[in-house]
């Protein structure tokens, strides 16, 4: 074993000098690892662990965390409702042979409820905050699933279900994460539209023929060109960005049919705040903008401050 005296607060191994409070300081407070001091001393392994040992016990060795999965149910219109998820928002990515993980960022309490909800019976979900430029900071949660889950790699742009239960099951599933229900006044009255906004023109395509075969009048159009600029105001600062793909745009208009697809996707929505708005669309007694307008306005300041305490708990 290699001589160690200890001179001034110093030690010495073989001719080589390390600062005792230095060693533990690393060690102890900061958690590196023998490994990681080794090379930032620089001194072999088996040197710096007989330093440690002569300054005191070794910690406990950290034990890895073990995360409950499960395989998939195969119920079809599960399915069909994590590839409409996926579609959207989710992303999903291997990280071993038999594991992938599903992961969203958002800044909505609603989201990170619908993401849990989802794949709890599947697998332990962990929540994480993250510093980003828009908001400040926004939360990721994510879950590590079996390998039975590897449908959800590939981004389904042109495979929509034909049963029609499992279709409207992917359209719920895609709406739960880009749709989007609007109401506002027109001439008086509560005037109400569904849209999805998407990068893939082929995924709005196929939604749109789906529609269609459902008598529902869509409109697709371009929303916004590639290399468009756009101006992001952040949490402290703004920056001027150029998109790197063009934005496409499906919506319906017609009241009745807005409320027909509302009606046949809200028993099955996940997503608390758009349940709301469902609910508001579907409202028929109060289809004078007078009074669904306050009802509006509850709604958008609810999901306002709501939004705003879920970027606070980080």
């Amino acid at each position: 074993m290699a001589d160690s005296d200890a001179v001034a607060g110093k030690a010495t191994i073989e001719g080589k000098g390390y600062d005792s409070e230095e060693l533990r300081r690393l060690y102890w407070e900061k958690h590196h690892s023998i490994r990681q001091i080794a090379r930032e001393l620089p001194l072999e392994r088996r040197l710096v662990r007989e330093a440690i040992l002569r300054l005191g016990p070794t910690r406990p060795r950290k034990i890895a965390r073990s995360y409950w999965k499960g395989p998939f149910s195969g119920n079809a219109d599960e399915r069909s409702y994590l590839l409409g998820l996926r579609a959207g928002d989710l992303n999903v990515v291997r990280v071993s042979r038999r594991t992938v993980m599903a992961r969203i960022s958002t800044t909505h309490q609603a989201m990170l409820e619908l993401f849990e909800k989802t794949f709890f019976p599947y697998a332990t979900c962990v929540t994480t905050p993250r510093r980003v430029f828009l908001t400040g900071y926004d939360w990721q949660i994510r879950a590590q699933l079996d390998d039975t889950f590897a449908f959800l790699i590939e981004k389904p742009f042109s495979s929509l279900p034909v049963d029609r239960d499992q279709l409207y099951s992917f359209l719920v599933g895609l709406s739960d994460s880009d749709g989007s229900w609007s109401l506002v006044g027109d001439k008086g009255k509560a005037k109400c539209s569904f849209s999805i906004v998407s990068e893939s023109r082929v995924l709005l395509e196929e939604v749109k023929k789906s529609l269609e075969k459902e008598c529902f009048h869509t409109y697709l159009y371009l929303s916004r060109r590639k290399d468009t600029e756009k101006v992001m105001r952040g949490a402290s600062q703004t920056r001027q960005i150029k998109l790197s793909t063009d934005m496409w745009n499906l919506e319906i208009h017609r009241r009745e049919e807005v409320r027909v697809l509302a009606r046949r996707l809200l028993p099955f929505s996940r997503h608390r705040e758009k349940v709301r708005k469902m609910c508001l669309v579907l409202d028929e007694r109060n289809e004078g903008w007078d009074a669904m307008a306050p009802k509006v306005e509850a709604l958008r300041r609810s999901i306002r401050e709501e939004t705003a305490n879920t970027i606070r708990r980080d």
